[in-house]
C-alpha cells in the first residue's frame, strides 16, 4: 500500500496527519542522516538558504529511500487487520490497525537503538517510577516506548556527532594550512575562509564526497 491510500484508509486528518509525518521523520534515519549532512555544509561552508533547503531536501529523500521498507511492512500489517476485522471506519479497528503498524516501526528502532542507552533509561524510568508509586518494581521494559524513543534519539545523535567529526576534520585542516598561508604572505586581511572554500570544494570533488556519505549513512542501516 502506498503513502496516500495508507493515510486515507487509517482516516487521519490534516492535522493529524501532519503531527504523524513529524512524528515519523523524528524516529526514523532522519535525525542521523540530516545532523551528518548539517555538519557538512558547515564545514564546506554553505551557510546560506540555499544549502538549508538542498541539505534537508536530500536528508528527505535519503530517508525516504531508508524508512521505504519499514513503511512497507508497517502499512501492510495495518490494511491486514483492517481487512480482517471488515470495519475500516470503526475507531477501535483504526487504533488496533495503527498499533499493528508501529509494532514494525518498533522493529526498526530496537535494531539501531544502542543498547547502552536502551538500558540507562530503563533505569531512569525505574526511579522515576519508584519515586512516585508505592511499587517496589516498576512495570516499564527496555523494549517499551517510554525507554525506547529517547535511547534511539541518543543512539542517532550520538553516531551522527562520530560521523560528523570526521568529516569536518579535514574541512578544518584546509582552513588551518589556508589561514598559516595567508599569515606567512602577509595576507592577514584577507577572509581565509573565502580563500580556502574552493580547495574544500577541489577535495571534495576528488574524492566524491557526496557518493561516499550518502552511500555510507545508508549503509549503516543495513
Amino acid at each position: 500500500m502506498d503513502a496516500p491510500s495508507f493515510f486515507a484508509t487509517m482516516g487521519f486528518s490534516s492535522v493529524s496527519l501532519v503531527l504523524v509525518i513529524l512524528l515519523g521523520l523524528l524516529f526514523s534515519s532522519y535525525v542521523k542522516i540530516v545532523t551528518v549532512l548539517s555538519v557538512v555544509r558547515m564545514g564546506l561552508g554553505f551557510d546560506g538558504l540555499s544549502g538549508v533547503l538542498l541539505g534537508g531536501g536530500l536528508a528527505i529523500s535519503l530517508t525516504f529511500f531508508v524508512m521505504y521498507p519499514t513503511f512497507e511492512q508497517s502499512s501492510a500489517a495495518a490494511n491486514k487487520v483492517l481487512q480482517q476485522s471488515g470495519a475500516p471506519t470503526d475507531t477501535l479497528v483504526r487504533a488496533k490497525a495503527f498499533e499493528a503498524g508501529l509494532g514494525y516501526w518498533k522493529g526498526f528502532l530496537l535494531k539501531h537503538t544502542h543498547a547502552v542507552e536502551r538500558e540507562r533509561f530503563l533505569g531512569v524510568a525505574e526511579r522515576l517510577d519508584q519515586g512516585v508509586t508505592t511499587q517496589s518494581v516498576s512495570s516499564v521494559k527496555d523494549s517499551s516506548w517510554r525507554v525506547l524513543a529517547p535511547a534511539f534519539l541518543v543512539s542517532e545523535l550520538k553516531e551522527a556527532f562520530a560521523t560528523g567529526l570526521s568529516l569536518f576534520l579535514p574541512f578544518l585542516v584546509v582552513d588551518l594550512v589556508i589561514a598559516h598561508l595567508l599569515l606567512a604572505i602577509g595576507l592577514e586581511r584577507t577572509d581565509p575562509a573565502t580563500v580556502s572554500f574552493p580547495f574544500k570544494l577541489l577535495l571534495f570533488v576528488l574524492v566524491d564526497g557526496w557518493g561516499l556519505i550518502t552511500s555510507n549513512l545508508v549503509a549503516t542501516y543495513m
